[in-house]
C-alpha cells in the first residue's frame, strides 16, 4: 500500500518542496504560522490566504509545502500535539504511564483547543500521535493486557480526554448559565434523582476540579487491574 504523501512529510522522508526557485519558507515555519492562526481564531480562522499573507508570500506559494489543507491540517494536528516528553513513565509504571497520557494529551489539547475540533478517522499515520499512542499501548502490554483490549482500553482512556477537554473548554462562565438545567422546568416527581441532584448544589460546587478527568481516568484504570486479575 502506499504511503500518503502527508503521511510521508509527517515523518520527514520528504521536504514537500516542488522544483523551482530556492524556497524562502521551511515546512516548520508554515506550521508554526497555522498553528499561531488556529489558536487564535480556530481552524476557520486559518485558511491557505490568511496563512499566506501573515507569512508575506503569495498563497499559489504554500503549495510548493501542502497539497492541500487537508494535509495542512493533518501536520498541524501532529506537531501541536507533539512527541512525547523524556519525562515520561517507564512503561512498567502502567497505571502511572496512563495518567501520564491522560493528563499530557488533555493538556497539549487545551493548549491548541481547534484539535478537538479536527475530525479523526482511521488508526493513527505520523509520528508525535504515534509516541503517545505507544506509550499507552506500551504501559498496557506491562499490566499483562491482550493486544485486542490495549487497543479498547486505548479507545475508552481517549475517549475519555478528548470528551473532558471538550467539557472543560466550554466551560466558561457564558456557556455555563446558557446549559445550566431549566430547573422551574423539572417536576420532581417526573425527575425526582435530578432534582436532587440540582438542589444539592452538585453542579455549582463540584468536587470534580478537572471535570472528572481525573476520576474517569480512575475508573478505566481500575477497568484494567479487573481484566487483568
Amino acid at each position: 500500500m502506499e504511503i500518503p504523501h502527508v503521511v510521508r512529510l509527517a515523518w520527514g522522508r520528504t521536504d514537500g518542496r516542488q522544483a523551482g526557485r530556492q524556497p524562502s519558507l521551511t515546512l516548520r515555519q508554515i506550521l508554526d504560522a497555522a498553528i499561531h492562526l488556529a489558536d487564535t481564531g480556530g481552524l476557520e480562522e486559518c485558511s491557505m490566504p490568511k496563512l499566506a499573507s501573515d507569512l508575506g508570500v503569495g498563497t499559489m506559494s504554500l503549495y510548493r509545502y501542502v497539497r492541500n489543507k487537508s494535509d495542512l491540517i493533518v501536520l498541524m494536528r501532529d506537531t501541536a500535539i507533539g512527541p512525547l516528553p523524556p519525562s515520561s513513565p517507564e512503561r512498567d509504571d502502567w497505571d502511572a504511564a496512563l495518567r501520564f497520557y491522560a493528563t499530557g494529551m488533555a493538556s497539549r489539547l487545551l493548549l491548541h483547543p481547534w484539535v478537538l475540533d479536527i475530525p479523526v478517522s482511521g488508526f493513527p499515520q505520523t509520528p508525535n500521535v504515534l509516541s503517545w499512542l505507544e506509550l499507552g499501548l506500551s504501559a498496557l502490554s506491562a499490566a499483562g493486557v491482550g493486544p485486542q483490549q490495549q487497543l479498547g482500553f486505548m479507545l475508552l482512556l481517549d475517549g475519555h480526554v478528548n470528551s473532558t477537554a471538550r467539557l472543560i473548554r466550554g466551560a466558561a462562565p457564558a456557556s455555563q448559565s446558557a446549559s445550566a438545567p431549566p430547573r422551574a422546568f423539572i417536576d420532581p416527581e417526573v425527575y425526582p434523582v435530578l432534582t436532587d441532584l440540582i438542589d444539592s448544589g452538585a453542579l455549582e460546587h463540584d468536587d470534580f476540579e478537572d471535570f472528572g478527568m481525573s476520576f474517569g481516568t480512575e475508573v478505566i484504570i481500575g477497568s484494567v487491574r479487573a481484566a487483568i486479575r
